[in-house]
């Protein structure tokens, strides 16, 4: 074997065994330097003693306890335990101490603090929360009314009480009790009633809550210790139907519509305003005709000649007409030239017969008639 692959070995066991030697050594030491410690005798109880029952002698036992770590309100004389009535559950194995016990001469049962009543209202399967309430518990009792209310028939729901504590369920005052019942396998299911610690304002209202509607505990968690009154919000079949926040909207209409007629009834309405009368629409404008007509006749015919101003050659054609103006005549203008007037014929004078009007005379020929004058307008 290799000499040199020994040698890590041995360094290690004796390091190894150095330090356990070390080890004995400080055991030896402390062991040697210990003290007894004192001790005293409290008395515990044997298994847990339920709130309101009386302890007797069988309840409990003695056992020693550190001295230094003994509380001051620990009972270390039997006498004065015997007979007294634990106000909360005495857990089984732990002393007793002076803070979980009643005044000696208070009566065992159910411990009413002061300020408090207790009252017993019946429940059921519903509304017990399925028979689960124990002593000590928190509830609030809601109750379910029949009322009248704006000429109809209709059922309430509000909350009576709130947060009040479960002093007893049946007959059982002690959560202690309960566990005991179930381990020996008792029905809880027959329970009845239940106790409530309350103030003594509410014990009318759960009297009569009782007796006219139906009530329901409800269960609160441990850590909910709130005191908001739920009651000043009930709640109705017709609240949950929506009913009522249709007749509530009916009314706010009806009561509006009749503030509004009082209001104008007192305060009428301004006139309204005259209506605005829109101004006549301007006349047509008439635009100037600049156009020049001359008017010719031949014989019975007469033709007009239209140009289209006064110094334009351009001719617009107009239409010929024996009788009248012709189409592009104004009947409002006036020709520059006028036609000469015809002088009427003179009346026939009687003459003499003379040779030339005697008869196989030859007729001498007519003259002719002159041309009439052609107007032009320059």
């Amino acid at each position: 074997m290799n000499g040199k692959a020994l040698i890590p070995l041995v360094a290690g066991l004796a390091i190894g065994g150095f330090a356990l030697w070390i080890g004995v050594q400080t055991l030896r030491g402390v062991q040697g330097a210990q003290k007894p410690v004192r001790t005293a005798e409290v008395w515990v109880a044997r298994e847990t003693i339920p709130r309101g029952a009386e302890i007797t002698a069988e309840m409990v036992q003695p056992m020693p306890f550190p001295a230094n770590l003994l509380p001051k309100s620990a009972i270390t004389d039997k006498s004065n335990l015997v007979g007294r009535v634990p106000r909360v559950d005495a857990p089984g194995g732990l002393p007793i101490l002076e803070e979980m016990l009643l005044v000696r001469g208070a009566r065992p049962g159910i411990f009413v603090k002061s300020g408090y009543r207790a009252v017993a209202v019946k429940i059921d399967e519903s509304s017990g929360v399925d028979y689960h309430l124990q002593p000590g518990c928190f509830v609030d009792v809601v109750g379910s009314f029949p009322v009248r209310r704006d000429g109809q028939q209709e059922t309430l729901a509000r909350t009576v009480v709130e947060n009040v504590e479960v002093a007893a369920v049946g007959p059982r005052i002690s959560a202690a009790d309960s566990r005991d019942e179930n381990e020996k396998g008792n029905n809880n299911r027959q329970v009845r009633a239940v106790t409530l610690f309350v103030r003594p304002e509410d014990v009318p209202k759960l009297l009569l809550a009782e007796q006219r509607g139906k009530i329901k505990l409800s269960l609160r968690a441990d850590s909910d210790s709130s005191r908001e009154l739920l009651g000043t919000h009930p709640v109705s079949d017709l609240d949950l139907t929506g009913e009522r926040a249709e007749q509530e909207s009916d009314l706010a209409k009806t009561g509006s519509s009749l503030l509004e007629t009082i209001r104008n009834f007192f305060n009428p309405p301004p006139p309204p305003p005259p209506p605005v009368i829109a101004p006549p629409p301007p006349p047509p404008i008439e635009i100037p005709d600049e156009s020049w007509e001359v008017v010719v006749y031949r014989g019975d015919a007469r033709e007009t000649m239209k140009f289209k101003d006064q110094n334009s050659r351009e001719q617009v054609k107009a239409k010929s007409s024996a009788n009248g103006p012709a189409l592009f005549e104004n009947p409002n203008k006036t020709s520059a030239v006028n036609p000469p007037a015809t002088p009427p014929a003179d009346p026939p004078e009687a003459s003499t017969p003379s040779p030339a009007n005697e008869p196989n005379q030859p007729t001498p020929d007519p003259e002719p008639e002159p041309e009439p004058a052609k107007e032009s307008q320059e």
